[in-house]
């Protein structure tokens, strides 16, 4: 608010006579505007600045923030010794650049000169230090150049594998940088080429390498037929290599099983047959688990008879029965 002395104050009480007395003779058809008009005169006069500095803030009060900012700058200009001018002027600058950078952050990553071209334009008014737009600024354009030499060799590459390789972790980009774009052609002219490699690794039973690749090939081309069924042929080469691998085991748990049996190593080859089981799916009946399990269960049925033969004596049966809770009781634990 701009305080004036009692003598400004009388001058300003005389402006309305003598600018109405004046209104005869003047050609003017509005002298209620020639009057205010006269006022903002006096005001900058005695307060260089201050209509500019009002203008600001209606500005700022409707939201138009870089006007305000402009007006603000004027009446700094106008009155350069000002603190609360500059003042304003400093928090109206920050508002800008701050929410600027809340506008920034809903635009993807990955659209780089569009990011470019808000920064750019807030830059001015990020007086702070260090300033964060600058950075932003300097990091956003080091890596649209980097993207950019990195789509140039893409696009200069001579077979389709490293193309596609030196292409891969670009394609977000496709739809913002033209050179990526570009590059996305190159790429898209060699689909053919990438999908009979992944079949050759398929064929050659390079499992893992081709499910990379095929990977790589679902993120760049999406849902392609091709690709899809490459996937589904890598899926069943894995599940049948399984099956071999588990087919391979089983026998081998039939085997142990076997000799384990001759042994009298019950418990074990009732294990070991139970593993070859589940490898080789099996569930039906199995006559050797049937003998197996019957000669365990008589065996077991043996060893605890032992603790009631009377032809041991009673301390010797009550040690060994004491062994037995113990050993049962540690197994529990």
């Amino acid at each position: 608010m701009v305080r004036l002395s009692r003598s400004h104050l009388r001058l300003l009480a005389f402006l309305p006579l003598a600018v109405s007395g004046c209104a005869t003779f003047s050609v003017s058809p509005q002298p209620r505007q020639l009057v205010n008009q006269t006022k903002t005169a006096v005001v900058e006069f005695f307060s260089p600045g201050s209509d500019a500095f009002e203008q600001g803030n209606a500005f700022a009060q409707n939201g138009q923030l870089v006007d305000a900012v402009e007006k603000f700058e004027e009446a700094s200009k106008k009155a350069p010794n000002n603190g609360r001018f500059k003042e304003v002027m400093s928090a109206m600058r920050e508002r800008i650049v701050d929410e600027g950078l809340r506008a920034l952050a809903d635009l993807p990553k990955e659209n780089i000169p569009n990011r470019i071209e808000r920064l750019q334009a807030l830059v001015m008014y990020d007086h702070r230090s260090p300033s964060k737009v600058r950075t932003l600024l300097e990091e956003d354009t080091i890596r649209l150049e980097k993207i950019r030499r990195m789509s140039a060799k893409v696009i200069n590459e001579s077979t389709a594998l490293s193309a596609f390789r030196e292409f891969y972790g670009l394609q977000a980009y496709t739809p913002y940088i033209p050179t990526v774009a570009e590059a996305m052609r190159r790429v898209q002219e060699a689909r053919g080429e990438l999908i009979s490699f992944g079949d050759g690794l398929v064929a050659a039973g390079e499992l893992s390498a081709a499910a990379g690749h095929a990977e790589q090939l679902q993120d760049v081309f999406g849902g392609d037929a091709d690709v899809t069924r490459l996937s589904a042929n890598i899926a069943a080469a894995k599940k049948e290599r399984q099956r071999q691998a588990d087919e391979r085991q089983g026998r081998q748990f039939i085997q142990w099983a076997t000799t384990a049996a001759v042994d009298e190593r019950l418990a074990a080859a009732l294990l070991y047959l139970k593993k070859a089981r589940s490898l080789l799916q099996q569930s039906g009946p199995d006559p050797r688990l049937d003998s197996l399990t019957t000669r365990l269960d008589a065996l077991r049925l043996q060893q605890v008879g032992v603790l009631f033969d009377e032809s041991l004596s009673e301390d010797y049966r009550r040690d060994l029965l004491a062994a037995v809770t113990r050993a049962i009781v540690r197994s529990c634990g």
